[in-house]
């Protein structure tokens, strides 16, 4: 957002059959993006910004699929799912920070649901937001005889 001057615009569709304004109006690729930055620079950040220079590079492809799976259930019922990427997406990421139901831990092997995580150590669910949750899922049609819940509370041993 911070380096996009046409952030709030590019978030709904173009009004016009055209495209956005500013983009027809740009013939050709800039040479300079920011006012002292060059291509060479942006292409080093986006490197930067995927982990390409790190000791351990983040999970590409496939790869990711092996991590955490998360999810969160938003304020307004929509559900979104993802792979934690440690340090780059985590719950907060689906929503930006805003106010959600439930978050936790999940996972889904071959398209069914095998344990269920509401909590995510950041997101502390009621129970009675998880216990809507459940009863909508199963409205829906989503087995629950064969899923572990686990705790409510990350009960951390010591």
């Amino acid at each position: 957002q911070l380096r996009d001057p046409h952030f709030e615009e590019r978030q709904d569709a173009a009004i016009t059959p055209n495209g956005h304004a500013h983009l027809r109006a740009m013939p050709r690729l800039p040479e300079e993006l920011l006012p002292g930055l060059g291509w060479d620079e942006v292409l080093s950040a986006i490197d930067h910004d995927q982990g390409v220079h790190m000791k351990t590079p983040f999970a590409q492809g496939r790869a990711r699929a092996d991590g955490k799976g998360i999810f969160v259930l938003d304020s307004l019922g929509a559900l979104y799912c993802g792979t934690k990427v440690r340090g780059v997406f985590h719950h907060s990421s689906f929503v930006r920070g805003h106010c959600v139901k439930v978050a936790g831990g999940i996972s889904i092997v071959d398209g069914w649901l095998q344990q269920l995580s509401p909590h995510s150590g950041h997101y502390q669910p009621s129970e009675e937001h998880v216990s809507d949750m459940i009863s909508d899922w199963k409205s829906r049609g989503v087995a629950f005889s064969c899923v572990e819940v686990k705790s409510f509370v990350k009960i951390k041993v010591r």
